[in-house]
């Protein structure tokens, strides 16, 4: 009934079912973990992070064996990291991420989830060339091991590693795989902003900022084009430091620092390149 309530978008009503579930299968370990990770899902779903993230812990802490982690328990534990993360918890979510992969035989599918998030964070906020290498290599060997994976999620794949090569200065590596996943250039909007990223270390700098505006226009909420506008001009700004340019570059960091609901994260990292900028 919890589930058929939370289809019937009667959330009051999911949330007390799931409630009631979880006390009647306290005794009973795989009933209880389907009854988490659905309830979790849930509570996601909800944009209830906090709530996500007791269930989930109190889970882990009183049912969880790592020894015996059955498909629906390494669900589980993707679950926790996506909680973290929305909780702006990202070094904590990389972190266990890197011990899960680490104890854990994962399923492949659940395997390549967790390397998307950890390329995502090196790629981004702690950028880190030789584990952004090394986490390519393994989602390489995993993309050949599931030749029938879901289109969109090999296209996300591809978009980040090609992002990540783009982060640690292999253009040529970045652009075979821009290569791949080209039919989603004009359409998706990290697509084409990886596409952007590529001609502006092409040195292309009027057709990056083309395609980066581009994609977002293609974004449909003000916080994520809020976002891309950030890292537009923050990309544009390095673009400028490689180019010897550092009066252009200080107005495109200031630029970034300006913009409203930009990612605290990539001030800082502004700031830092505005303390280095060698005088314009």
């Amino acid at each position: 009934m919890a589930v058929v309530n939370w289809r019937l978008k009667k959330a009051h009503e999911a949330n007390k079912f799931f409630q009631h579930s979880l006390q009647l299968a306290e005794s009973n370990k795989k009933s209880i973990s389907e009854i988490v990770h659905n309830y979790s899902a849930f509570l996601i779903d909800q944009k209830k992070y906090k709530e996500a993230s007791l269930v989930l812990d109190l889970y882990l802490k009183n049912n969880f064996i790592p020894e015996d982690v059955s498909t629906i328990e390494q669900r589980i534990l993707l679950k926790k990291i996506i909680v973290l993360e929305a909780l702006q918890q990202n070094s904590e979510a990389t972190e266990l991420a890197e011990k899960f992969l680490e104890a854990i035989n994962f399923k492949n599918e659940i395997k390549l989830d967790l390397y998307n998030h950890l390329i995502c964070y090196y790629s981004t906020m702690q950028e880190n060339n030789l584990r952004i290498n090394a986490i390519i290599n393994d989602i390489d060997e995993l993309l050949i091991a599931l030749p029938q994976l879901n289109k969109q999620i090999k296209a996300r794949t591809l978009n980040n590693t090609a992002y990540a090569c783009l982060i640690s200065k292999n253009l040529l590596e970045a652009k075979k795989r821009v290569a791949l996943i080209s039919g989603e250039i004009h359409h998706d909007p990290y697509v084409t902003a990886t596409f952007g990223l590529f001609k502006l270390r092409s040195g292309d700098v009027a057709r990056g900022k083309q395609l980066y505006l581009e994609a977002i226009g293609l974004l449909k909420t003000v916080k994520d084009k809020g976002r891309f506008k950030q890292r537009m001009h923050y990309e544009l700004g390095r673009t400028y430091v490689l180019e010897g340019d550092m009066h252009r570059a200080t107005r495109c960091f200031l630029k970034a620092k300006s913009v409203r609901l930009g990612q605290s994260y990539l001030n800082t990292a502004i700031d830092q390149q505005l303390k280095t900028l060698p005088p314009s």
